[in-house]
């Protein structure tokens, strides 16, 4: 019975060691989000890729901005981060190390859209009566333009 009790307490030691061996065998990365004013960035979508460009994990930043991405091999990853409205942030160069937390402080900027539509339907409308803040070339003016870009330039900004 005594055998039985010490190889059993021999296994249990065994198996916790192994155990406490194989969870230093992953690393994390963590660290939080904010925008270019360093305000916090809530539901910011950060992705790992690993070196052959698949995606391992993803992780939302939470209210603070924070965000944790365990159980990671260890190796060389790329961190991507994405919000609504902001650029996206890529750091190819992000090593993870088995038993450590590598720490990110992401900025991510203001992405601004402008849509400018042209409507071609209507052609650019000659009537000097319906542009009065418009200065129209025609004809004789155009053929008497400077060649010269500074003189043409000059000139084109006297008529401004």
């Amino acid at each position: 019975m005594k055998i039985l009790k010490t190889l059993l307490l021999i296994g249990l030691i065994s198996l916790s060691i192994s155990s406490a061996v194989f969870a230093q065998q992953t690393g994390s990365i963590s660290g939080q989000v904010y925008d270019s004013a360093g305000a916090v960035l809530i539901g910011a979508t950060v992705t790992i890729v690993d070196s052959t460009g698949k995606v391992v994990k993803t992780a939302i930043s939470d209210k603070n901005g924070a965000f944790n991405v365990p159980g990671l091999a260890p190796g060389k990853y790329t961190v991507k981060a994405i919000a609504d409205k902001f650029s996206l942030y890529e750091n190819p160069d992000v090593d993870v190390t088995a038993g450590q937390k590598q720490e990110l402080v992401i900025a991510l900027s203001v992405t601004v859209k402008e849509i400018v539509q042209v409507d071609t339907t209507t052609g650019a409308n000659t009537n000097p009566d319906e542009n009065k803040d418009s200065t129209v070339i025609s004809g004789e003016q155009l053929k008497d333009l400077p060649d010269d870009p500074d003189e043409l330039q000059a000139y084109l900004q006297a008529l401004a």
